[in-house]
């Protein structure tokens, strides 16, 4: 009779529902969001902020385009900015310095420009390249630009030629120049290409980075990461 209660048992116990497992949660990582506010002048080097952020872990990157960038409000947020840094920024750090130029198309042979001959040709005195040249095409920056403001610096301040352009981004006066073999404009020399070349340079100013603090974090390994880069000339 004990052998029919042991094998009884042992049935019984083969037939019992297995203990539950309970799964073990795994935390998502936090992601952190990142802002890069830069001008438009600057905006070929967003392949750079794309890389870098690629290579900060656990985050992501919001890029924003403006004529001037603001200041940042918080810690997770860099303006890139093209000239004399305004004071109130609470971090400066330095990405080295970028040529503002003015380009001409790649088939125009003028050479020797100087400051008047600057002031001739976007004042309107000037018209032509030369006697048998093509007609003078001027896309100017917009104002308030770092570029309109070196130019002003650099050759004065005149009346633009009632015929000039206004150039509502950088993108567009490089096609225009580009495609026209009497176009002029102002632009950094990152925009430089094939088509397009420079005639005459009208300032080097400084690139930095600005924050409302000391970058640390993610945020110190993007700027680390921009300024490893080599992206202008050193200072």
């Amino acid at each position: 009779m004990r052998w029919r209660w042991t094998f009884l048992l042992l049935v019984l116990a083969a037939c019992s529902a297995p203990p539950e497992i309970t799964p073990t949660a795994t935390p998502l990582p936090t992601i952190t969001l990142l802002s890069v506010h830069y001008p438009l002048e600057l905006a070929y080097l967003l392949p750079a902020f794309q890389t870098c952020s690629r290579q900060v872990p656990n985050s992501g990157l919001l890029t924003y385009e403006s004529l001037v960038p603001p200041l940042p409000e918080d810690g997770s947020t860099l303006a890139i900015w093209l000239g004399e840094p305004p004071v109130k920024a609470g971090y400066i750090g330095a990405l080295g310095f970028e040529e503002v130029a003015l380009f001409v198309n790649e088939g125009n042979p003028v050479s020797g420009l100087d400051a008047a001959g600057v002031r001739n040709i976007f004042s309107g005195l000037q018209t032509n390249w030369d006697p048998a040249g093509p007609p003078i095409s001027i896309w100017f920056p917009l104002q308030g630009s770092a570029s309109a403001r070196a130019f002003e610096t650099t050759v004065g301040s005149i009346r633009i030629s009632p015929n000039a352009f206004l150039a509502p981004s950088p993108p567009i006066a490089v096609q225009q120049v580009e495609q026209d073999p009497g176009g002029i404009t102002v632009l950094p020399a990152g925009w430089e290409n094939p088509d397009i070349r420079i005639a005459y340079s009208l300032a080097s100013l400084p690139v930095t980075i600005l924050s409302q603090a000391e970058p640390a974090g993610p945020l110190r390994m993007l700027v680390s990461c921009l300024q490893d880069a080599q992206l202008f000339r050193s200072p």
